[in-house]
């Protein structure tokens, strides 16, 4: 297998290669949660295993919730909301369940993950994702696909799970990685935005999870990329355009940037302090804005719409970070309020995941963000 060299992916205007096909798989790349430690309970029981949502092997093409909203995109539109709603059922539902049998999984409920393999399995041998897409449907494969490649990453290490349905979602989720890695591959620097960021971190999660370490080196190289948009104000310009929701676009930004830094730092990079620790501005920036938006809104001219928080799903960079800087007392103060955090795109309920994994990350390193965290 031919690794692009991260040490190469340096220039503004310059994009990550696209990885190699994968002849064999590298192996002992870091996961970011570590090694999840599950103790069967008896009391959860092995649980009834729910239909599998119908595989999605149709053309991604989707409305626009904001069709028809002017440069900003901050307007809702209601109806394309709902027909947005309608045409992605399938790929909501089953985000939300491997989402939730991964997470059952973590808990000790027997055959979870056993059954998270299953829905993985029959949308493997479905060939599902793989259709053409509009923009729209460009974010809700790589959507999918993150939350696919978190779930089989909670699973995979569980005993009994059949090693050939295993290979079979390992090539799966590569050759949709491979589409996701071309649909963004050209992406010009001053058009990087959080759908970069998304595919980057689904990307990641596909790395670890099959063990392609050509995978890994793309994303963590697209975050290098996309810190550099971080202003010295700590704002992402292309975020801070959404105007009225600038606020909650840097909120759900920040979610794979904290993500793929916490990959980086696992397999012996410090991501964190990239860019003269970019994200750390980020972070403090986006904190005092959730505690009081007026720099938002004065930097915007409108008043910030939050119709998703602040809580444990907009602030789920919160226990990653956390677990970078445990000793941080501001980051563990947010833990505490915010709790519990869960996205299904990033690996379900962290605060079960991280409640359930070992804290020794063998490739891990320290990061120096630690110091410079806060102004």
């Amino acid at each position: 297998m031919i690794v692009a060299s991260t040490s190469s992916l340096t220039t503004a205007a310059e994009s990550p290669p696209v990885p190699a096909a994968s002849a064999h798989r590298e192996s002992a790349l870091g996961s970011p949660f570590g090694r999840i430690a599950i103790r069967t309970s008896a009391e959860r029981g092995p649980g009834k295993c729910p239909s599998t949502p119908t595989p999605y092997t149709f053309a991604l093409e989707f409305p626009s919730k904001y069709e028809g909203s002017g440069k900003a995109r901050d307007t809702l539109n209601r109806d394309a909301e709902d027909r947005y709603k309608k045409a992605t059922r399938t790929l909501q539902e089953f985000e939300s369940g491997l989402s939730e049998l991964s997470d059952r999984h973590v808990q000790g409920q027997a055959e979870a993950a056993s059954c998270a393999l299953d829905w993985l399995d029959r949308w493997a041998g479905a060939q599902a994702l793989m259709g053409s897409a509009n923009m729209t449907g460009r974010a809700v494969r790589k959507w999918t696909l993150s939350a696919a490649a978190f779930s089989f990453l909670k699973i995979q290490e569980a005993p009994g799970l059949k090693p050939e349905a295993k290979a079979r979602v390992s090539s799966w989720l590569r050759n949709v990685a491979g589409i996701v890695v071309q649909e963004h591959q050209h992406t010009p620097a001053e058009k990087i935005n959080n759908h970069y960021y998304w595919a980057a971190v689904a990307i990641g999660a596909v790395g670890i999870a099959t063990e392609d370490k050509a995978l890994l080196d793309w994303s963590l190289a697209g975050y290098r990329r996309s810190v550099r948009a971080i202003d010295e104000d700590g704002l992402l310009p292309r975020e801070l355009a959404r105007r009225s929701r600038a606020l909650s676009y840097h909120l759900y930004a920040l979610q794979p940037l904290v993500m793929l830094a916490e990959m980086g730092r696992v397999n012996g990079i410090d991501l964190y302090v990239e860019n003269d620790c970019a994200l750390c501005r980020l972070v403090d920036r986006v904190t005092e804005g959730v505690a009081d938006p007026s720099y938002f809104e004065q930097r915007t001219g409108a008043r910030q719409i939050m119709e998703d928080g602040p809580d444990g799903r907009a602030m789920v960079w919160v226990p990653i970070m956390a677990r970078a800087c445990p000793d941080d007392a501001r980051l563990q103060a947010l833990s505490d309020r915010f709790r519990p955090f869960s996205g299904r795109r990033l690996g379900g309920n962290l605060t079960e995941v991280y409640a359930h994994t070992s804290k020794e990350l063998p490739n891990a390193i320290k990061t120096k963000a630690c110091n410079h965290l806060w102004r």
